[in-house]
């Protein structure tokens, strides 16, 4: 390689604008992807604890809730991260379609989304999920630290 004198020597290749679009991009699509997986995964895992009845504490006929205690409180729980997911969703898929129509994303905008994935992740409790949504949860959390500025 050579080298042209006065500039120090060899230096790294930086990155373009256009890659660097290009590349976040793909993580926006990619986490969209993600978190509908995730939400799919939790939802299926409520219906199955729930016997497809319905949310918790919500319709339930009056004095049928009897002594539910810890385990519908996690439930419940699991239903508001559920919730929080989707709006989660829903704003990703703005911010493609903003990214799409503009080529640029709000870093800002995209550190706060990061964070608030990250508490909805750990509200849904990784620890009680099955194994899809503890999978789905983790491509999730790797895939929103692409977003980091």
């Amino acid at each position: 390689m050579a080298v042209r004198p006065g500039t120090g020597g060899a230096r790294a290749a930086a990155v373009s604008r256009t890659a660097d679009a290009a590349s976040t991009g793909t993580a926006l699509r990619e986490l969209t992807a993600a978190v509908r997986t995730l939400r799919d995964q939790l939802r299926l895992r409520l219906q199955g604890a729930d016997g497809g009845r319905g949310e918790p504490g919500r319709g339930d006929p009056a004095g049928s809730s009897g002594g539910r205690g810890l385990e519908e409180l996690e439930t419940l729980e699991e239903f508001e991260a559920l919730e929080e997911l989707e709006v989660l969703e829903a704003e990703l898929a703005g911010h493609i379609a903003d990214f799409e129509r503009t080529s640029r994303v709000r870093r800002a905008e995209l550190s706060r989304l990061r964070a608030e994935l990250e508490s909805a992740i750990s509200a849904a409790a990784p620890g009680e999920r099955g194994a899809g949504a503890a999978d789905a949860a983790g491509v999730v959390r790797d895939l929103s630290r692409r977003l980091a500025p």
